[in-house]
């Protein structure tokens, strides 16, 4: 149906040259004898057509058409393709008037075309300037009788420059087009639904990679089954912008797409199966003094932390006043206070006086008091709705649920905090709109936004606290993730933090998706990492946390990404991580409102606190 529409001016006054290079015998002639129409062609009437039953009038197509360029005008023709008693005829007069033409435009014949597997003779002329809002009128005398059709022109045609709305006035079949006008990607171009309605938020989606993009935005009015025929008549104004994206590709405003695979029923409650009380008493390990005290990294100091003179002159100081002197100490590394045994193996996350952690191998979600008292796990291994298959995730929420990244079966779920009944779960193997190939973490900022890592995608999915997809983002700078891994939302703000375990490089980023900042880098120095597996931020969002297998340690920043202090080194002691053997560095990690740290050493297999 949009043969023409996506035919710039330019190309179609190509087509007009070659055209008008057919035969002479195609020239126009009068009408042998026309009837005299009892209007004038300015005012629409109904169409009024005289026939046998072997003679009609057929426009096969027409158009009444405005191409912007950048907002910028560029060009308006008006076009009709049209048989008469069923064969292409130049005997036809085609007047074009509008509210805003002070006189009528004739439309020349061009040629005969082929249009739809059929011969008809084309019309076409560029004498007239388009305005939105302006009715115009065709309409046509020829051997058979005379007809006319009328519209109010669409327009106002705009797009935001970065490629995030579309917007316009008027219009009853409307669509949006991107394409990878730089073929950086196999994407070639996607059409948004017809019928859209301004202002319309195109999907992020459309650019899925960073890349040259063109995208149009039609706003038409139109008919089909015109006078006696089943052709088209449009008239539209189409608008064409180049979108250069470089860096951040942005994140549309939320609108929820899609619905949850299921849906839980009232028979759900949040009573416990069974008494939320310690199964087991776990050895638990206090130590006023470290056995083993981190000596290699406590002693550096801050970033944000000067020794240097100012260049200004002070202010004297009156006569017998001392100039305080200040002095300046390396930050604290936080005093071990305790651990406990664990079959816990990866990400962390804490909602109240509760410690959950993702625990791959059982394929259940433990869960702990902030001392160490053992809950009965949530979950158990299966494919059906509730069970878990290698989870690789936890977050928490303030209203008593965890959403689980449930790797092996490829999709999130949503459940209950106190017993893990099932609310919901969305997601399948793939690379589309909430699909997963390898998710790894999950984050939930203050604002309500749950964040997934798409590790094999290299990408981050968004999604609502109801289960609802809500946007992907692929950004990271000057180039796009490699391996985005661990995540962790900021609790005061929209920001959130993501780990990307092959560049060993941190980035703050806002739920659009923007850059705020990004600090580290590969290497075994202070704020460097070698594998990084977990991230935390603290309850003010004034602290990061990361922690490191490759170095096995855990490193602070602030939120700033400013290096603030690193514990940790291989081993079994309070301050080591890994065990004796072959065993991994820590992953998990969370911290309390209090500001407790709690680090997941599977390679000892404990859970170790470290004091504010």
């Amino acid at each position: 149906m949009r043969n023409s529409l996506f035919i710039l001016p330019i190309l179609l006054a190509c087509s007009i040259l070659t055209l008008m290079g057919c035969p002479g015998s195609n020239s126009p002639t009068s009408p042998s004898n026309p009837p005299t129409p009892t209007k004038s062609p300015t005012i629409t009437f109904t169409p009024t057509i005289t026939s046998t039953p072997n003679v009609n009038i057929h426009w096969n197509f027409a158009e009444i058409y405005n191409n912007l360029q950048n907002g910028v005008p560029n060009g308006s023709y008006a076009i009709l393709k049209i048989q008469v008693n069923g064969l292409a005829d130049a005997a036809v007069t085609a007047v074009l008037s509008g509210t805003n033409l002070s006189t009528p435009v004739t439309l020349p014949y061009v040629s005969n075309v082929v249009y739809s597997g059929q011969t008809c003779a084309q019309y076409q002329s560029t004498n007239f300037t388009y305005q939105t809002g302006a009715t115009y009128t065709l309409t046509t005398l020829t051997v058979a009788g005379t007809a006319s059709q009328s519209f109010v022109a669409p327009g106002n045609v705009s797009i935001a420059s970065d490629g995030s709305q579309a917007t316009w006035t008027g219009g009853n079949n409307d669509s949006v087009q991107v394409d990878d006008s730089s073929n950086t990607t196999t994407f070639n171009s996607q059409t948004y639904t017809n019928n859209a309605i301004s202002p319309f938020s195109i999907p992020v989606t459309a650019y899925p990679a960073i890349g040259v993009y063109t995208v149009a935005a039609y706003a038409t009015n139109s008919t089909t089954n015109i006078n006696n025929g089943s052709g088209y008549f449009y008239v539209t104004q189409s608008d064409f912008l180049s979108v250069t994206l470089s860096g951040n590709t942005y994140t549309p405003t939320k609108t929820p797409t899609n619905t949850p695979t299921d849906t839980p029923t009232s028979t759900f409650s949040n009573t416990p199966t069974s008494s939320n009380t310690s199964t087991s008493t776990p050895t638990l390990t206090a130590s006023s003094t470290p056995t083993n005290s981190a000596t290699s990294t406590s002693t550096f100091t801050p970033t944000n932390t000067t020794t240097s003179t100012p260049t200004q002159t002070p202010t004297p100081t009156p006569s017998g006043t001392p100039t305080p002197t200040r002095t300046f100490t390396p930050y604290p590394t936080p005093a071990f206070v305790l651990s406990w045994s664990t079959t816990g193996t990866n990400q962390a996350s804490i909602s109240g006086s509760i410690l959950f952690v993702a625990d791959y191998g059982n394929s259940q979600i433990l869960k702990y008091t902030l001392t160490g008292g053992a809950y009965p796990p949530l979950s158990n291994y299966g494919t059906g709705n509730g069970q878990l298959d290698g989870p690789t995730g936890v977050v928490a929420d303030a209203g008593g649920n965890i959403y689980v990244v449930d790797k092996v079966n490829e999709r999130i779920q949503a459940l209950t905090a106190n017993t893990g009944a099932y609310l919901w779960k969305t997601g399948t193997l793939g690379s589309g709109n909430d699909q997963f190939n390898g998710p790894q973490q999950i984050a939930l900022d203050g604002s309500g936004n749950i964040y997934v890592s798409d590790q094999v995608n290299g990408r981050v999915e968004f999604f609502t606290t109801s289960g609802l997809f809500n946007g992907t983002l692929y950004t990271g700078g000057v180039t796009l993730f490699q391996t985005p891994y661990a995540i962790a939302g900021d609790p005061t703000t929209n920001y959130f933090y993501l780990g990307d375990y092959g560049l060993t490089k941190v980035f703050k980023l806002d739920s659009d998706g923007n850059l705020l900042a990004s600090f580290g880098s590969g290497g075994s120095g202070p704020g460097q990492f070698v594998y990084l597996a977990g991230i935390a931020v603290s309850a003010d969002g004034a602290k990061v946390y990361v922690t490191d297998t490759g170095n096995y340690n855990v490193t602070e920043f602030d939120s700033s990404g400013n290096y603030l202090t690193s514990w940790g080194s291989k081993g079994t002691g309070n301050y080591q991580f890994g065990g004796s053997g072959s065993g991994i560095g820590p992953t998990g990690i969370a911290v309390d409102s209090s500001g407790y740290v709690y680090v997941v050493d599977p390679g000892n297999g404990l859970i170790k606190k470290f004091g504010p």
